[in-house]
């Protein structure tokens, strides 16, 4: 009996292992279609085609293209917002407004994973990528604000402070991609905090000095939501 249980074991981790190699491949495919064909003209036939197996296959793993695209988007961004959750962010509230250690934090995590998928984030912002990913990334980086509780010590109405902070970075973030990366991580960190040195004292309160009226949540922004 042991020895079926080992058995078992072993073939559901090669089982695993194949599964995991044949949806890398459908993925690979897929953006390599999507760099010359671009995301609408892409077909499952030529994904299949690309890899080599059939379209049953295809669809055990996927319902439609739509599906892969974001398969390949929330796996970045999921990764983005783990790597967050270690960040000390809640320095700009807790501390002072405009303490540079938290946002120096952010900064260059969202820059060296950003260059990290360099590739496929430039491929997701070309004009025949998806139009809806910058949304996608401002939904993220808004749910790694608010994760650290930068509302608890706002000095203007929550949802437009959290609008604002996410704009900057992400708007500024989105044309270092589309301009071909020309600054490091770490030159892009920089920028976003001089940038952002100056918003974050209008928007935080020092401590205590937030009004009631600008710590409630309004309208908050749902994570990996697009409008």
């Amino acid at each position: 009996m042991l020895r079926t249980f080992e058995s078992s074991g072993a073939m559901a981790r090669k089982t695993d292992k194949r599964t995991l190699k044949t949806v890398a491949a459908i993925e690979d495919a897929f953006l390599d279609l999507m760099r010359t064909e671009g995301f609408d003209r892409v077909t499952v036939s030529q994904i299949v085609a690309a890899v080599g197996i059939n379209r049953s296959t295809f669809y055990a793993h996927f319902d439609d293209k739509y599906a892969l695209l974001d398969a390949v988007e929330s796996r970045m961004l999921d990764e983005l917002e783990r790597a967050g959750e270690s960040l000390q962010v809640e320095r700009l509230t807790t501390n002072r407004p405009g303490d540079a250690a938290g946002m120096d934090a952010i900064a260059r995590t969202l820059s060296e994973h950003l260059m990290e998928y360099s590739n496929t984030v430039q491929l997701l912002l070309d004009e025949h990528g998806d139009a809806a990913f910058p949304a996608k990334l401002s939904a993220t980086v808004a749910s790694m604000w608010t994760r650290h509780g930068l509302a608890r010590s706002l000095s203007v109405p929550r949802n437009y402070a959290i609008e604002a902070a996410t704009g900057v970075v992400v708007n500024v973030v989105v044309a270092w991609a589309r301009g071909g990366y020309r600054e490091s991580p770490q030159e892009m960190a920089a920028l976003l905090v001089r940038m952002m040195n100056g918003l974050s004292a209008a928007l935080f309160a020092p401590s205590g000095d937030a009004s009631s009226c600008c710590t409630a949540s309004t309208n908050p922004i749902s994570a990996r939501s697009t409008p």
